[in-house]
């Protein structure tokens, strides 16, 4: 294994970043048309959306049982998985992240067509929007590195010159600051979200 693998220098880190952008920009707009499609397939087949949020809801609710750490490490440990295998399975020409990006749009629109017609449009911002500002940037950069990774294989197989090693390389030194965030993000999820939401 290469010795240098989950490092990159700190003067490399803003150019990676910068040439993430184009990746950010096409998971944004992934991850909205997925939110759009859940939201309107909702809106469309409300009891179907509604039979699928009570399933994901009842697979989580034994957490919400436990101790606030263990749903700390919970919700950190689920995040970081998930942006992790984006990340390393974008390698498969980065099918993987377009999909995760479409799955985790399609549920939160659907959310927000069940909770706008339930509780109204600023109790699912209170709810989201508290974590989410921190979570969904990272998700969307994990995306990017996933989409990037695949694309830099889709040359490889082109015979190419570059590095899908190097690549991977530098998106998972990212991703070791991205859990950084997506740490604090699972604190304010389990913390402070909840309390906002007592207010309504």
């Amino acid at each position: 294994m290469d010795k240098k693998i989950f490092s990159i220098k700190r003067d490399t880190l803003f150019i990676y970043l910068k040439s993430l952008i184009p990746y950010i920009i096409i998971a944004s707009i992934v991850f909205l048309i997925g939110g759009i499609a859940g939201y309107y397939f909702s809106e469309l087949y409300p009891s179907r959306a509604q039979e699928l949020i009570s399933l994901l809801r009842e697979v989580y609710s034994p957490v919400f049982k436990e101790s606030k750490i263990s749903q700390i490490l919970f919700v950190f440990l689920k995040n970081g998985i998930t942006s992790f295998l984006t990340i390393a399975l974008g390698v498969l020409f980065g099918i993987f992240p377009l999909v995760i990006l479409l799955n985790n749009g399609e549920v939160l629109g659907m959310l927000a067509s069940i909770v706008f017609r339930n509780y109204g449009i600023f109790y699912f911002f209170t709810g989201i929007l508290t974590h989410g500002i921190v979570e969904i940037p990272c998700f969307l950069i994990s995306s990017a590195i996933g989409l990037k990774i695949g694309i830099v294989a889709i040359r490889k197989v082109l015979r190419k010159e570059v590095s899908v090693v190097n690549e991977i390389n530098q998106g998972l030194a990212l991703f070791l600051i991205l859990l950084i965030f997506l740490f604090i993000a699972a604190v304010i999820e389990t913390l402070i979200t909840p309390e906002l939401l007592r207010i309504y």
